[in-house]
């Protein structure tokens, strides 16, 4: 028997500071399970599903974001005293704008045209805490005018694989940016935010994991000169896609930087041989550093031969052993 069913589009706002994410992981509070739960309790014994237009990873706000919420048999009576219900029935940190009853033909997410992300930072101090879920805080001083100039490089279309969190080969890494540029913050104020703030405004059709992020590492190394313009021009070549590695320093870091500058080239890839260091910068131990490595290459070497990703082979291993920092130098010999 064939089952009618209702569409609608919603529209919601969060404060992300709390959650792990927009998409239901296990154990995880996330803004998907909040939003579930709730039309679980409002709607009763009726089934629901609902799909989100995008993703967003852990402690991303979203002053507009949107999913689709599809009913089966019954529609929505009153959408104006239901999202009323859903409101207040949501915690605190998520409200709906608005609910929007859509046809079968509308795709949430191949309708979804334009999406714009803000990072707010500011640098040199640290500053109060209740800024924190709005504000990340660059202890160091930074070169604002050349991160400037370096957010600029990224507009257009480029190969972004160097910024996508453990890349595999089939992703889909050429995108286009609309819009990419680093201002003053005039739009997020409050009287506990520092006098001076800024804003990197990304605009696209959408986003690689992380990219937002490592985008904006990136140009942080950029600001304290551990990088120059010349690494971020040669970041969107093939040839320099193994370069960098991800770190991150703590749970509560909202950035993911940079700690690997040795450039590796594609062609070098099909050698047969691969030397992996790793090194914890704060707590180095020769002994057990020698120790590690001995396991090391022989599981690197091993695992390479299953996996066309050297990426995750490094990044495997560095999670495996909870390094807080990390360098990786690699010494490759053609055979």
């Amino acid at each position: 028997m064939f089952q009618k069913k209702f569409y609608y589009l919603v529209k919601v706002q969060f404060l992300g500071y709390r959650f792990h994410g927009w998409q239901k992981q296990p154990n995880t509070k996330t803004v998907h399970l909040m939003i579930d739960r709730t039309l679980n309790y409002i709607l009763g014994e009726q089934s629901f599903k609902t799909l989100g237009a995008g993703r967003t990873d852990a402690m991303v706000s979203a002053n507009e974001a949107a999913f689709e919420l599809f009913l089966d048999l019954k529609p929505i009576e009153n959408i104006s005293e239901f999202l009323i219900l859903f409101n207040q029935n949501l915690p605190q940190d998520i409200r709906v704008l608005s609910i929007e009853q859509v046809d079968a033909k509308f795709n949430i997410i191949k309708d979804s045209k334009i999406k714009e992300y803000h990072y707010v930072f500011a640098h040199g101090n640290k500053f109060h805490p209740f800024s924190a879920p709005i504000l990340t805080t660059i202890l160091e001083p930074l070169d604002i005018n050349i991160m400037k100039f370096g957010a600029q490089l990224f507009k257009g279309q480029n190969n972004f694989k160097t910024y996508c969190y453990k890349p595999t080969d089939e992703g889909l890494y050429q995108r286009e940016l609309l819009q990419c540029e680093l201002v003053d913050n005039t739009l997020y104020t409050a009287n506990f935010f520092p006098k001076q703030s800024y804003i990197l405004k990304v605009v696209g059709k959408g986003f690689g994991r992380h990219q937002i992020r490592l985008m904006m590492g990136a140009l942080i190394k950029l600001g304290k000169g551990e990088i120059d313009i010349e690494f971020i021009k040669n970041s969107f070549f093939k040839v320099f896609e193994v370069s960098i590695v991800i770190s991150c320093p703590s749970e509560k870091e909202r950035l993911v930087t940079f700690n690997s500058f040795a450039f590796v080239r594609q062609q070098c890839l099909e050698s047969k041989q691969y030397f992996v260091f790793m090194l914890n910068k704060k707590n180095f131990n020769f002994p057990i550093f020698v120790n590690y490595y001995s396991r090391i290459f022989f599981c690197i070497k091993h695992l390479f031969k299953r996996s066309n990703s050297f990426f995750n082979v490094i990044n495997y291993y560095a999670n495996m052993m909870k390094f807080h920092y990390f360098f990786i130098f690699v010494s490759i010999t053609s055979g």
